[in-house]
């Protein structure tokens, strides 16, 4: 499902060194100095540029709004944990609990969504919004000044069948139905490719997966139509070669 491919990138996201980034790059563009130390606190910050506190915070406040809340290539969920992240740097002693909860709805770990109602976040990441969730995560690295992501996936277990009897083991097996609900998610993503910003999907895949007829490619036109071009150029251009 497409929700747990996120919650797997979310795992892997170091999430306090992209906010920093941000902070950073956020901070600079508007004349601040930077701490050597990296410590981004209110505190420390108007200590370092010379300024009120209380008028530094609501300074950077109005810019988060600005640079965060208002872009809408992020949906409105993404850009309220955003900010809720950058603020958990800005005072982290307000509110800890609040940005550990919003780590942890990312990661898909969180018991209770209402843990977030004070940074008006109401629903879930589920396979509804999890690919534009996904979206989001690309378009935010960029703006944090990474280059983009790279993802993964491999899908040989797709073309194994579980074995019956004394044969049985303990190994990761998919059901012909979750098969087809993979082949889904990558339809999607083909679908979907102009609006991923930044984002490379390589898709690992056993050699069954061009001939098994009731796993690989073959049991799922959706998907098939839509690669089936490339492998027929990819087998020309091989043939021309020999």
């Amino acid at each position: 499902m497409v929700d747990q491919i996120f919650f797997e990138l979310a795992r892997q996201v170091d999430w306090t060194e992209i906010t920093r980034a941000f902070l950073c790059r956020l901070l600079s563009h508007h004349g601040y100095k930077i701490p050597a130390d990296r410590d981004l606190s209110c505190r420390n910050l108007a200590r370092l540029n010379g300024r009120e506190e209380f008028l530094l915070r609501n300074e950077v406040h109005s810019w988060l709004e600005k640079a965060i809340y208002r872009d809408y290539a992020m949906t409105q969920e993404y850009r309220l944990a955003m900010i809720r992240l950058c603020m958990g740097e800005l005072d982290s002693g307000a509110t800890p609990l609040l940005t550990t909860s919003v780590r942890e709805w990312l990661r898909g770990e969180l018991r209770l969504i209402s843990a977030l109602k004070q940074a008006l976040i109401f629903q879930k990441i589920t396979r509804k919004n999890a690919r534009h969730m996904i979206g989001s995560l690309t378009h935010w690295l960029r703006s944090c000044g990474k280059d983009g992501l790279v993802v993964v996936m491999d899908i040989s277990r797709y073309t194994v069948s579980k074995p019956r009897g004394a044969n049985a083991d303990e190994r990761l097996y998919y059901s012909i139905s979750a098969v087809l609900d993979g082949h889904e998610v990558l339809r999607q993503f083909i679908d979907g490719t102009d609006e991923l910003e930044g984002c490379l999907i390589v898709v690992l895949a056993a050699r069954e997966f061009l001939t098994d007829y009731r796993r690989g490619i073959n049991c799922y036109d959706a998907l098939r139509l839509r690669i089936a071009d490339e492998f027929m150029i990819r087998r020309v251009q091989i043939r021309l070669l020999h």
